[in-house]
């Protein structure tokens, strides 16, 4: 029971914080999903415990709802949780107007931004765009890319890679075209400019270009167990590929050479991890309470404050994202945290 709670946790805030707008991304593509916390010039985020939106510990918007929020530039889009109209909030002026002419349809992804239009389905689950200040409804081949965007995707350069339990799609941002790379179970995918690594339906990890055609298997059961569409973890940091190999005697943390495929076991007994510009962050068993920063350039290993912490988010600009235990009871999801690394 308590395993099956703290997968639907860590299931709920991965979809929101599985980041869409790639670092490596053009400037005139752009995919965005409604998420629980944005650091853009401040920290932006949910409070799980009433759902209204912070700017950094103070109130920014009262009657948001639990599907998250989208910061695009100066605004912020919510749906208000007592009408379920899209609304676009002004962080200039501190405006509130709404945008939709129709009630959002509550679903799994019910409102989002591509190429700079915001989409959302309407009460009919019809979808819909918002452009040029007109309430539309979407194109077929608007409607054809929403329906193959799955529970995870990522988008790299001009493309939209998705992927799920239908396997991997790509979807080209120039002509829209939609195209199958893989066709099995994929329960976890990173990719940078040159090639997509995933943990394929059987467990393997491996490497495949962008036609689809599957170059290498790295390693073959790279994951003995527990594999989840929303929670495998694999992140591209510097040359390396880091994963955790989870086992029932205790999971590993992996990293994987690119250049080469050597593979080095980093820790054991890893709950969870994130690593970005060298800077690992660990949540292991053996520290107890406590996350263990290790520079992986000089070695340097750094403890830090202990927490009930339940998982390790994403690190920008300084600041590491946590998911923490909370103190109110009736809370289950948990409670976003915000640790400054000087």
């Amino acid at each position: 029971m308590i395993k099956k709670i703290l997968i639907f946790i860590l299931a709920f805030f991965m979809f929101f914080i599985y980041k869409t707008n790639d670092l490596n991304a053009k400037k005139s593509f752009n995919l965005l999903y409604p998420e629980f916390y944005y650091l853009d010039g401040g920290e932006y985020f949910i409070d799980t415990n009433d759902f209204n939106i912070y700017k950094d510990k103070s109130l920014l918007i009262k009657d948001s709802n639990e599907m998250g929020f989208i910061k695009y530039g100066d605004s912020i889009f919510f749906i208000n949780s007592k009408d379920n109209y899209l609304y676009r909030f002004d962080l200039q002026n501190k405006r509130v107007d709404k945008v939709s002419q129709n009630k959002v349809f509550k679903k799994y992804l019910n409102f989002f931004i591509l190429n700079d239009k915001i989409f959302y389905y309407d009460y009919k689950n019809e979808l819909r765009k918002i452009w040029n200040g007109r309430d539309l409804i979407a194109l077929p081949f608007e409607a054809n890319i929403a329906n193959a965007l799955f529970e995870n995707r990522i988008i790299i350069n001009n493309m939209i890679l998705t992927w799920g339990q239908k396997g991997i799609y790509k979807i080209d941002l120039e002509n829209y075209s939609i195209s199958r790379l893989y066709d099995e179970e994929v329960y976890a995918l990173q990719a940078n400019d040159e090639n997509i690594y995933f943990i394929d339906s059987n467990l393997n990890l491996v490497v495949m270009n962008f036609y689809g055609k599957v170059a290498k298997k790295i390693k073959t059961n790279a994951v003995d167990f527990g594999a989840d569409f929303n929670l495998g973890k694999l992140i591209l940091d510097n040359g390396f590929l880091y994963y955790i190999n989870y086992h029932l005697k205790g999971n590993k943390l992996i990293r994987i050479e690119l250049k080469n495929y050597k593979e080095e076991v980093l820790l054991e007994n890893v709950i969870d991890f994130y690593v970005k510009d060298n800077m690992l962050f660990v949540l292991s068993k053996a520290d107890g309470d406590n996350i263990k920063l290790i520079d992986l350039k000089n070695k340097k290993i750094t403890l830090l404050p202990k927490e009930n912490y339940i998982s390790l988010l994403s690190y920008n600009n300084n600041i590491l994202c946590v998911l923490v235990k909370s103190k109110n009871h009736e809370n289950f999801l948990g409670e976003l945290k915000f640790i400054d690394i000087k």
